[in-house]
């Protein structure tokens, strides 16, 4: 928290002075900086369940999403606090999280780095 706290509300301070929600202000100035491919890694949540997970509990977390995503006050609340509200199905989210495991390796790798 003493990390995170502040550097959420310095995302949100730099959405609001670009007029644009932080995701959308970080990606403008990595685009500007010539550093496009960074942004993607900027402020993204989310659920995925494990291998064999009980259907049932996974039906129950879909269901629960959808009507979140059909809740207007959540989408207002949660766009004021300068988030981008974007709820994907199962196979959106697979393509999601598996763009991004490709994203960062390459990343990792364009940096010379390696991941133990």
């Amino acid at each position: 928290l003493v990390i995170g706290i502040p550097i959420m509300i310095s995302e949100i301070i730099l959405g609001r002075r670009a007029g644009n929600s932080p995701i959308n202000a970080m990606k403008m100035a990595a685009v500007d900086s010539g550093r496009s491919s960074l942004w993607q890694f900027v402020g993204w949540s989310g659920i995925y369940g494990p291998p064999g997970m009980d259907p049932a509990v996974a039906k129950k977390i879909r269901d629960a999403l959808q009507l979140v995503k059909k809740d207007k006050a959540w989408n207002k609340f949660t766009k004021a606090l300068g988030s981008v509200p974007h709820i994907l199905d199962e196979a959106e989210t697979k393509k999601f999280v598996d763009d991004q495991f490709t994203a960062f390796n390459t990343l990792v790798s364009d940096l010379g780095m390696k991941i133990e």
